[in-house]
Formats: structure tokens, sequence, C-alpha cells
């Protein structure tokens, strides 16, 4: 069935040069290009695919294996970093504030205090 969309001889460069193609494509609403979050979608379904063919022996190798960097579909280990990054002291202390007056019970005070400067998560203090 997959050979229906996708010829057996697709190279990985077939497959860069359709992503790139995707990536000039225009919005349905006509407002610009498809989004990097659109694109990375379509490439997690296209390789997940592409494994299951291989697995069933329809291809012999996966064409989209480990292009997603290349394509610029992932995020960088900085831009990953950026996303996950710890409330601010000043966060912290509004969303306590906030939890602690709506609901006295999901006030977690010790959340607020680490132990210790160089606390890490999921460290203990020293007894």
């Amino acid at each position: 069935m997959v050979h229906k969309w996708l010829p057996p001889n697709t190279t990985r460069a077939d497959v860069k040069r359709a992503f790139r193609a995707l990536a000039e494509r225009p919005r349905a609403d006509g407002r610009g290009t498809l989004a990097v979050g659109t694109r990375s979608g379509v490439y997690r379904v296209l390789r997940l695919i592409l494994a299951e063919a291989v697995e069933d022996e329809l291809l012999l190798g996966n064409p989209a294996a480990k292009l997603g960097r290349k394509l610029k579909l992932t995020p960088s280990k900085q831009a990953r970093q950026e996303a996950i990054k710890a409330m601010s002291r000043e966060q912290l202390q509004r969303f306590l504030a906030t939890s602690a007056a709506r609901d006295p019970r999901f006030h977690v005070l010790p959340l607020a205090r680490p132990h210790g400067p160089s606390a890490r998560r999921g460290s203990r203090p020293a007894p």
C-alpha cells in the first residue's frame, strides 16, 4: 500500500525536496506559509509510516529517518532549554499566593524553598 503513494526507490534527497516544497507552500487561509509545527507533524507521521513499511519489509530503509534536524523541524538544544526555564522568583511567589488563595490545601510552601543554594530537583537536605 505504501508503494501506491511512495515509490520504493524514494531517496533521502526526495524527502528533503518534498519538505523544502512543503516549507514554501502557502497556508490554506493565505496568511504566509505552513508553520514549523505543522511541517514537523507531517514529518513525524511520514517517518513513522516509513518505519512501519521497513518493518513490514516493504522498503529496505527509511528515507525520512534522522532528517528532522537537517530539515530544521526540531528545535535546537538552546531553544528546548529556553522553553523549560524555571519560574522567576516573582512568578513563583505569584503562583504560590494564587494557589493558597484559591485552595489552601494545594498551597505547597516546601516547593518554594529549595534546600540550599545548590539544590537540584529530587535532592534532599543533608541530615
